[in-house]
């Protein structure tokens, strides 16, 4: 059920001209960005991995592409993919969650219905940002997630002494 309905939910992602308002998907920064991100599909798919849709290209814009059948040895699950996939895998088990996603640089979405373990899962992992139950619309790498957060913080020292 989950697939068909992510499916359904990436079908209708928009893909064009970033300063267009309806578009979700914008350009890869250099046509070379564009021809790793097809590249690496294309291995993928060598190594048994499934296409379910995307990957469409038109100039620097590529459409996002959702991998099925893939394992822990791909070489994309190995690497930071800087564009629009999405490999499912599912899991008997959390602690195999944990084991194969438990890298820094891996971008996580979770998703399930019972959102304490997913909370649960989140604060067993060693990472920045993962994001449950929601396509992520673009990767957040660790870096822009401190810049975030340091442009919405005031550090201030407070000293207060007691009257004693």
């Amino acid at each position: 059920e989950f697939r068909f309905r992510f499916l359904d939910e990436i079908s209708m992602l928009n893909t064009g001209n970033p300063l267009r308002e309806d578009t979700d998907i914008g350009p890869m920064s250099t046509d070379a960005a564009a021809d790793a991100i097809i590249n690496m599909v294309n291995q993928a798919i060598e190594e048994g991995a499934w296409l379910l849709t995307g990957g469409e290209r038109e100039d620097r814009v590529v459409a996002p592409l959702v991998l099925e059948n893939v394992d822990d040895a791909m070489c994309i699950m190995q690497e930071s993919v800087p564009g629009p996939i999405a490999c499912l895998q599912t899991f008997d088990e959390i602690d195999d969650v944990l084991r194969t996603f438990d890298h820094p640089d891996l971008h996580v979405a979770l998703f399930s219905r019972d959102l304490n373990r997913a909370v649960h899962t989140v604060q067993c992992l060693s990472r920045a940002h993962v994001t449950i139950n929601e396509i992520p619309v673009h990767h957040e790498t660790p870096e822009r997630i401190r810049r975030k957060v340091d442009a919405m913080t005031t550090l201030r020292t407070v000293v207060m002494a007691t009257s004693e």
